[in-house]
């Protein structure tokens, strides 16, 4: 069983050209900018009222939750609502990112998520369905067989004897998530917010994975 999970995260590494690390790394990496082009967005759009929420906007929250694997938070974590990008099908383009400082802080329960990806290859098909209605809006993942997402992933925690494993290996212990279905409901209230994740999906391993979790915050 294990040698077949080394050589699926094997085969994995091979095909995208990266290493045990990299994928942490890269959503940190695409969390920092897509914070600063939300900044960038935000500066450059007029203040509106859709549905009773006040747009552009920006949360900073904490996240609690679980995985399969362990129980998790309060994470700090930023929730952005701004007008849709060209392209974009949603009346609004909500993006949820992580304030870590490094990717070392990255672990169980870290999230990324973004409705839409103007100007990505897979935009219509890495996405999800925004509606929005007094003052709550909701969130479905768009189904897609692709077993890594542009717009949406979490980290769980590798557990038990693969996780002695591939600490021997020199390996990282954190897998990267890709959903099969997910669905976040939150409500504005003036500054704040409050709201709820549920994710299930298949780990960079090929393993089953699920997330739930709570979220409060305000401006």
């Amino acid at each position: 069983m294990q040698q077949r999970i080394f050589r699926r995260r094997k085969f994995l590494i091979s095909a995208l050209g990266l290493g045990f690390l990299s994928i942490p790394v890269s959503a940190w990496v695409g969390s920092q900018r897509q914070q600063q082009v939300s900044a960038q967005i935000r500066q450059k759009q007029q203040t509106s009222l859709i549905e009773g929420i006040l747009v552009p906007a920006q949360f900073q929250i904490n996240i609690t939750g679980e995985t399969e694997s362990a129980a998790f938070g309060p994470l700090p974590a930023v929730l952005e609502i701004v007008f849709p990008q060209a392209g974009d099908p949603n009346p609004l383009l909500i993006a949820v990112s992580m304030t870590a400082q490094t990717e070392a802080d990255l672990g169980n329960g870290s999230i990324f998520w973004q409705s839409f990806s103007a100007g990505h290859p897979k935009q219509n098909e890495h996405f999800s369905r925004v509606t929005v209605s007094n003052g709550q809006v909701q969130m479905q993942v768009n189904p897609s067989d692709d077993s890594l997402r542009s717009d949406v992933m979490w980290f769980t925690q590798i557990t038990g004897t693969l996780a002695e494993a591939m600490t021997a290996s020199g390996g990282s212990v954190r897998s990267g998530v890709a959903p099969t279905t997910g669905s976040m409901t939150f409500n504005v209230n003036g500054n704040q917010v409050s709201g709820e994740m549920r994710l299930a999906g298949i780990t960079d391993l090929g393993v089953s994975s699920t997330y739930q979790a709570r979220f409060n915050g305000q401006r």
